[in-house]
């Protein structure tokens, strides 16, 4: 094996200790978790998340993963590419969906769970050369739980 080759072995394995303990993270939180629409189908969800970049250089979002669990219900899964980017050093809210089966008269008030990641691309050079190696983007894990609310809220 060359010592290019070498090299990015050793990038590789690294990087991800060294970036994960040392790169600063962006924070992510679930701000709110809406009803947005019931009919015969079942009822649709708004879950809002806010992360914030903790650079001074705006970071493009890649992939968003939501999950979403009613207790006795049913579950949700969908990945999503959010058309929106952090701004550098601030907070972008970040709109996920997800729709379940039945009424809101039936799911009101049972737990609900919403969890999920999104990924981003970190600035800087290194960065640049892992991506091209395919080493996945970093990710930011949200959660939240709490009960289904009882009402459609109101258009925000």
């Amino acid at each position: 094996m060359g010592f290019p080759k070498r090299l990015l072995l050793v990038l590789v394995v690294l990087c991800p200790v060294l970036g994960g303990c040392l790169a600063p993270r962006p924070g992510v939180e679930v701000v709110r978790v809406d009803v947005i629409d019931e009919s015969s189908e079942g009822v649709s969800f708004r879950v809002l998340v806010a992360m914030e970049n903790p650079w001074d250089e705006p970071v493009a979002i890649g992939t968003a993963s939501l999950t979403v669990s009613v207790e006795g219900v049913s579950r949700f899964s969908d990945t999503d590419v959010p058309p929106v980017s952090l701004p550098a050093g601030g907070v972008q809210t970040i709109e996920l969906r997800a729709a379940l089966p039945g009424s809101l008269a039936s799911l009101a008030g049972r737990a609900m769970t919403a969890r999920g990641e999104i990924t981003y691309t970190p600035p800087g050079d290194l960065r640049v050369i892992l991506t091209e190696t395919g080493v996945p983007l970093p990710r930011a894990d949200f959660s939240w739980s709490g009960e289904v609310p009882v009402a459609k809220a109101a258009d925000r």
